[in-house]
């Protein structure tokens, strides 16, 4: 690892070594009191007697997902021999209409990243981490969240008289000039459309937010039998 000037820092010419704080880590090296953010101590102690940490085989699967994962996904590493790369995905929001547990009807919203969908929280970290198999061998991919994006769809459902009821879900507010939810999506069909996908949760089918016109005509002629 490196300390806060990108100096690479060996645990081993440092003694002793005590663990202060178990996590976040926070180590005593010698006569330097040193942090180290998003990181376990049992993560590091081994490195104060070895360079390297192997793991077995059979253990490689659970050590990606305990160890590796984790620090890509809070720390900026280098790597050899392990295929890791960042992916763009594109942040779709979707709204889906269903039932609350005291049969309101309510909307629920949720950011879909490809094939990893997340609820409007707030993540200590954007950076999504995962493993796959490829060609046989594991790699890693990661990915950004799309903080500004849902932050600001959020606060667009607040400002046309919804009330976040919690997480994920929204429901009319009182002050709402609308009496119903579909009233309120008829009313909002712009913004609806510019920016999410409304689906029904039961069927998980899209809402189609077109606007509908129906024409009549009419011809005066002669009837046949006329």
């Amino acid at each position: 690892c490196t300390n806060g000037s990108d100096e690479f820092l060996s645990f081993r010419e440092k003694k002793p070594v005590i663990t202060v704080i178990s996590y976040p880590a926070v180590l005593l090296l010698g006569t330097t009191l040193m942090t180290f953010r998003d990181i376990k101590a049992s993560l590091l102690m081994p490195f104060t007697n070895k360079i390297t940490v192997s793991a077995d085989s059979s253990l490689t699967e659970k050590y990606m997902e305990k160890v590796v994962l984790p620090i890509i996904r809070h720390h900026q590493i280098t790597s050899q021999g392990l295929d890791i790369a960042e992916e763009y995905r594109p942040c779709e929001p979707l709204l889906f209409i269903e039932k609350s547990i005291y049969e309101e009807t309510v909307l629920r919203l949720s950011f879909q990243y490809g094939d990893k969908t997340f609820a409007p929280n707030m993540p200590d970290n954007n950076k999504v981490v995962y493993s796959l198999e490829k060609e046989g061998k594991i790699a890693i991919r990661y990915f950004f969240r799309n903080r500004t994006t849902e932050q600001r769809l959020v606060q667009e459902l607040k400002e046309t008289h919804l009330t976040r009821i919690n997480e994920s879900h929204f429901a009319l507010a009182e002050q709402a000039p609308e009496k119903e939810l579909a009233e309120w999506v008829l009313n909002h069909r712009n913004l609806l459309a510019g920016n999410f996908r409304l689906m029904n949760a039961e069927t998980h089918t899209t809402y189609c937010l077109d606007e509908i016109r129906m024409e009549q005509s009419q011809t005066v002629e002669m009837d046949w039998f006329e």
